[in-house]
């Protein structure tokens, strides 16, 4: 094997990583056309499952494709990138409880650039307290959002005092995204005390960045005294909550440890969950635990198909072990993992096992 699994893994921890969380209060009903959205979703489901679609409304009114576009235009990406919407599509016929209707659910992608898009179910026939599916930031009206917007725009210039006067309101009134800002803003000017409270808010409120961040802090010491259990229990939520260099940490915490079979197995159950969740370094990883069948039953064909995804995503140890085994594979294999990454990086799906055996 050219590339070592744990030499891929060692060098791709990043060096950041809640405890329960009280269920937010749910805003007024949107009855007045207007979206709010009460904060992160006690659900981990909530959006991402059928079973718990986003409970958005507006097709009686005609109103659901402006109540979608503004819901999605409050949510962030974990690293407080904006999302645009790339997919609205009919799916998913249920039938209605209370009057035995068959409806329909709405499948709507939505990604910041460069970045996979995430997959959301949506009710658009009946109206709820909307939430901040699990692993997003959001801020709560649209009134905020253009506050934030402003600031990240004067973030990105370089004038932190006037993004940081503009963040601080939202922040103290609980917006999580505006909370994460304040604490990146001042870690990066080495205030790592008055980073660590922001992001324990941030945390507090769900953010899986800002849990996996305080988890650093406590780890080093840094900005707050040492505590390595409070540490680990900050991880785990950021891991629970997608994180995906928690979920590394964790995985290569298995692997360099006794290595059992338990220990392998749940180190590739959190290696494809990071690797779903589009991290390069995780999927080089996963893949050749398939090809090596370790934790999992082996199999060389999605095992080159994550090499693969990993490969184009530019992670040079995917590179070197793509290339490697390609070599021994069929013409007909490699086309059909070629095809097998297009479609899941078009489609959001993961790489499904393959069809036929070669001939």
């Amino acid at each position: 094997m050219a590339v070592a699994l744990l030499t891929i893994l060692a060098i791709a921890v990043p060096a950041a990583g809640s405890s329960a969380e009280p269920a937010p209060v749910p805003p007024p009903e949107h009855q007045d056309r207007t979206i709010r959205i009460a904060g992160q979703s006690p659900d981990p489901a909530y959006g991402y499952d059928r079973e718990h679609p986003i409970l958005l409304g507006g097709m009686a009114e005609r109103d659901f494709d402006r109540r979608a576009e503004t819901y999605f235009s409050l949510l962030f990406a974990a690293d407080g990138q904006p999302l645009k919407v790339l997919l609205n599509e009919t799916c998913c016929r249920y039938r209605a409880p209370d009057s035995g209707e068959t409806l329909s659910l709405q499948v709507i992608e939505a990604g910041a650039d460069g970045k996979r898009p995430f997959r959301f179910y949506v009710n658009g026939f009946k109206s709820g307290a909307l939430y901040a599916p699990r692993g997003l930031l959001a801020t709560r009206s649209e009134e905020n959002a253009e506050m934030v917007r402003g600031a990240l725009d004067n973030l990105r210039a370089g004038f932190t005092d006037g993004a940081m006067q503009a963040l601080r309101p939202l922040a103290q009134a609980g917006d999580a995204l505006a909370q994460y800002q304040m604490g990146r803003v001042l870690a990066d000017r080495k205030d790592f005390e008055g980073a660590y409270g922001w992001f324990l808010k941030a945390a507090n409120n769900g953010h899986s960045v800002s849990q996996a961040a305080v988890a650093a802090m406590l780890e080093t010491g840094n900005g707050v005294a040492a505590d390595k259990q409070a540490a680990l229990k900050w991880r785990r939520q950021a891991a629970a909550n997608g994180h995906t260099g928690s979920l590394m940490a964790f995985a290569l915490s298995d692997l360099s440890g006794k290595s059992d079979m338990a220990a392998m197995a749940r180190a590739a159950s959190m290696l494809h969950r990071a690797a779903e969740l589009g991290d390069p370094a995780a999927q080089a990883a996963y893949g050749l635990m398939l090809v090596q069948g370790r934790g999992v039953p082996r199999d060389n064909f999605q095992g080159l198909v994550w090499l693969l995804l990993a490969r184009q995503a530019g992670d040079a140890n995917a590179k070197a072990a793509y290339v490697s085994l390609a070599a021994s594979q069929t013409a007909q294999t490699i086309a059909r993992v070629e095809q097998t990454a297009s479609e899941w990086s078009n489609r959001r799906s993961p790489p499904p096992a393959a069809a036929v055996p070669d001939k």
